[in-house]
């Protein structure tokens, strides 16, 4: 497996190869976390959570909660999207994003959620967009962020 030199394996190798068992998952609980905001989106806006400076998130889901106004035809259409920011402000290069979810049941409560195939890790260079990409009404729910808070 390593080439000798000289009769000796080379000193940046240790003798034997031994499993190493991760056990960062098991203390997810301990640093798991959330952000609910107030949400009240029309069609074609966005809103935005930016990870603060200095953080690190693992990204587990994201979800709006909402209620659609009554109405005959009372639609909407949202979409969530991960973006890494060059600069801060308002232009992002979209990195992962989620398909389109839409809701036609009017006068009732409705929760559209995202979880990504595997954790996202977030740094302070990255923010999660909320695309209302169609709204027969203003929409209004609550927009929910569960993470895991890398650092302290």
């Amino acid at each position: 497996m390593l080439t000798q030199a000289g009769g000796r394996n080379p000193d940046q190798f240790i003798e034997s190869v031994r499993p190493v068992i991760d056990i960062e998952k098991y203390y997810d609980s301990e640093r798991l976390t959330g952000v609910i905001e107030a949400l009240s989106m029309s069609q074609g806006q966005l809103e935005f959570i930016e990870v603060p400076e200095g953080e690190v998130w693992k990204l587990l889901s994201v979800a709006v909660h909402r209620m659609l106004p009554g109405g005959v035809g009372a639609s909407s259409r949202f979409s969530f999207a991960i973006e890494r920011l060059l600069t801060r402000g308002l232009n992002g290069t979209t990195v992962a994003s989620s398909p389109n979810f839409d809701q036609a049941i009017s006068g009732e409560r409705f929760a559209f959620g995202w979880q990504p195939p595997q954790p996202i890790l977030l740094t302070s260079a990255q923010r999660i967009v909320v695309s209302c990409d169609k709204a027969t009404a203003n929409n209004t729910g609550e927009l929910h962020v569960v993470y895991v808070r890398m650092t302290q």
